[in-house]
């Protein structure tokens, strides 16, 4: 199964289908929050004054460049609390930075996959050490970029 792709009832039948939906941290952990409280995503575009469309361009990062006074109006929809609250704005900046995925072997995305689904029980130690393996993989990966031996020999 793809990363993005989660089980959503058909509209047509009580089937249920694979659907690919982009989401941001924002997005995700606002979802989370709805699924929480019981509240759809339209309950939520209503009560925080924005039309359900926005909201939804907001959550899949379309409209990635959210007002304070947007945020309040959502925290206060959904009676965050100071924690959550803080949650939020993280998620918001993270939000912030999209990125596009494609022509990836089959292997990277075996990869994308595993991490996607281990993600809600990851512990704050595993991240470090998964970020940490990243750093050097990237480290690696700058060392031996042609490119860059290449500007070296011209100094």
């Amino acid at each position: 199964m793809h990363p993005y792709t989660k089980l959503r009832p058909n509209r047509l039948s009580e089937q249920w289908i694979h659907s690919v939906e982009h989401v941001t941290p924002f997005g995700w952990l606002i979802k989370r929050l709805l699924a929480q409280r019981e509240m759809t995503q339209r309950e939520l575009a209503k009560r925080a004054g924005v039309g359900p469309s926005y909201l939804s361009a907001v959550l899949k990062g379309v409209k990635n460049n959210v007002s304070k006074s947007l945020m309040e109006r959502i925290s206060t929809a959904l009676h965050l609390d100071e924690e959550e609250k803080e949650e939020l704005l993280q998620a918001q900046d993270l939000s912030r930075n999209t990125y596009e995925i494609k022509d990836m072997p089959p292997w990277k995305w075996a990869l994308v996959s595993n991490f996607y689904t281990v993600l809600p029980n990851l512990t704050q130690d595993v991240a470090g050490i998964v970020n940490a393996a990243l750093a050097l993989a990237n480290e690696k990966q700058r060392l031996n970029d042609p490119g860059r031996k290449n500007q070296e020999n011209k100094m």
